[in-house]
């Protein structure tokens, strides 16, 4: 019986188990994450700098912007693909940095097929 009560509480939540909003992050693609992981570089290594070790100064800070602005630079190129022809540029340079992908629906982008025309 008690099983039964628990798969109901579960649907009435919507297929999730008391609890599991409170244990995952706020939705967002990973890109995003990661692209605030590595913003958050320069900040770390310029206000800890004890904590590093590694090197005298800023040197830290310009190694990890570097590090940054050769990841923007990756997904500004994407990987050498074209600018796709029936999307604004804006919004396709916006994507490409923001969500490492060139259209805003993940859907369709995982769906797509790389090198297809038409």
């Amino acid at each position: 019986m008690r099983h039964e009560r628990d798969g109901a509480d579960h649907r009435q939540l919507g297929g999730q188990k008391p609890g599991a909003a409170l244990a995952q992050p706020p939705r967002a693609g990973a890109a995003v994450w990661a692209l605030a992981a590595l913003l958050s570089l320069p900040l770390l290594s310029f206000f800890v700098p004890d904590g590093l070790k590694m090197a005298e100064g800023l040197t830290m800070v310009w190694l990890s912007l570097g590090i940054v602005g050769l990841a923007l630079l990756k997904r500004l190129l994407a990987n050498w693909a074209p600018m796709p022809g029936d999307l604004p540029r804006r919004k396709v340079i916006f994507n490409r940095l923001v969500r490492d992908r060139d259209v805003d629906d993940r859907a369709q982008w995982v769906e797509r097929i790389p090198g297809a025309t038409g």
